[in-house]
């Protein structure tokens, strides 16, 4: 299996900004080696999801994923025999810890994508809070296969850094961000 992964800077704790080629163990999959699969982190700080973020970001996740597929090699190589191709959305709304005690964060951005048939059709039923509950071990969280197979716990969950409700905490992003991309 192959990951190609259009993010904001919800990973930064794999990178600040660019391309990143990340292999994940992962007990689930059966692709070689075993237990593993790479993914390609295309990660675009400020929210530059599709438009640059000017310049502070000057290439947007999806000018990244253009550019791995010609500038790195592995990438291209597993593109190469035209595979399958599987997109999926990251539900937007209550997707930060700031939208358990305040509302949602970004209620524009959720709106607008429930206008979008195709975003709807792609987009997962659960949230990164719903995974925070999960790796939280909270009794009235729902269920979801995807994310109860995540090992990660940590008590205090995954948000909390001071002065920083959009990311993970910096101890625990970069395991945070692996159950994220396993799910």
């Amino acid at each position: 299996m192959f990951v190609i992964l259009l993010c904001d800077s919800l990973l930064t704790g794999h990178k600040a900004s660019g391309i990143h080629l990340h292999r994940l163990r992962d007990d689930k999959t059966s692709a070689a080696p075993a237990g593993s699969f790479l993914s390609c982190l295309c990660i675009a700080s400020g929210g530059a999801l599709v438009m640059s973020g000017g310049d502070y970001c000057p290439h947007s996740a999806v000018a990244l994923a253009m550019k791995a597929t010609r500038a790195e090699p592995t990438v291209h190589q597993e593109l190469v025999g035209d595979p399958t191709v599987r997109v999926l959305v990251l539900r937007a709304a209550m997707s930060t810890a700031k939208c358990r005690s305040h509302g949602e964060q970004f209620p524009k951005i959720v709106e607008e994508r429930a206008q979008s048939q195709l975003i709807k059709s792609l987009e997962t039923p659960w949230s990164v809070c719903d995974l925070e509950d999960v790796i939280m071990q909270r009794a009235d969280r729902s269920h979801f296969p995807e994310l109860e197979a995540c090992q990660l716990r940590n008590a205090q969950g995954i948000y909390g850094q001071k002065d920083d409700d959009l990311h993970f905490r910096k101890d625990i992003a970069v395991a945070a961000g692996d159950e994220l991309l396993k799910a």
